[in-house]
């Protein structure tokens, strides 16, 4: 609106010259979507002291670079939240004890089975909402090892390991850097990502603000000592509370992450 208005003015006026030029700067500010902000408003104070002086155009100017500078920084708040809302999720779905410890020291789980649930504590639910797995290649021996078939072949699922490589039929291994593939994973088309663990998958997660909504089931235990669930230092990050159920002793939340 303030751009017709400009370029209406200058044509009553006679200055065909000026409305050249307009539409060349115009032009100039369009090839600056690709720039960096910094670069970006670096050019733009150049171009307003390039025509600070007697001119009587410097107003319409003045008008038009700040419209799009407005309408530049409003197209680049809008293609962020797309591409934040095209993200795929990555949930962390896990129990700890009420000290905030994942397991025991030598990663005994015993005190995590014994207690009384209800039903399958959630798992369902969050399982349905997800069509892709990540954990480290620790967590995945252990499941592979208490079980008797891997349960989770049904989903796609990647296993970040040194050692490891190709396919076992189940699972894939991945040999690149864990922040990256994940970066990327996220990009692709699919559902939720379930990020199982184990907790040095966890922790660089939790440093490079990858995890999306947190599903947190507490025990009745204080441990006292183990591995802990998050270890500091860590970035400060808000949280929105969602939901909180009870399963017999557990008591589950669900967050999901400010980004």
């Amino acid at each position: 609106m303030a751009a017709s208005l400009v370029v209406l003015g200058l044509f009553f006026c006679g200055r065909f010259d000026e409305l050249s030029q307009f539409f060349f700067h115009l032009v100039e500010i369009f090839l600056c979507f690709g720039i960096p902000n910094t670069v970006f408003y670096f050019v733009r104070l150049i171009f307003l002291f390039y025509h600070v002086g007697d001119s009587p155009q410097l107003l319409a100017y003045l008008l038009i670079v700040e419209l799009y500078v407005f309408v530049y920084t409003r197209c680049l708040r809008i293609m962020d939240e797309r591409v934040a809302m095209m993200a795929r999720e990555i949930v962390l779905f896990i129990a700890a004890s009420l000290d905030g410890f994942i397991a025991k020291e030598g990663d005994d789980l015993d005190w995590l089975h014994e207690t009384e649930g209800e039903g399958d504590n959630g798992f369902s639910e969050m399982y349905e909402s997800i069509d892709t797995i990540i954990m480290g290649k620790k967590t995945y021996d252990y499941v592979v090892r208490v079980t008797d078939s891997f349960p989770h072949s049904d989903r796609k699922c990647y296993v970040f390991s040194r050692s490891e490589q190709g396919s076992d039929g189940d699972v894939e291994f991945v040999n690149e850097d864990v922040i990256e593939f994940t970066k990327k994973l996220k990009q692709r088309e699919g559902s939720k990502i379930w990020m199982v663990g184990g907790a040095h998958l966890l922790d660089a997660f939790m440093k490079e603000k990858l995890i999306d909504e947190i599903i947190i089931t507490i025990t009745p235990h204080i441990l006292g000592s183990g591995i802990p669930l998050f270890k500091a230092p860590n970035p400060e990050l808000s949280l929105t509370l969602l939901e909180v159920k009870r399963y017999n002793q557990f008591a589950q939340m669900h967050y999901k992450v400010k980004h």
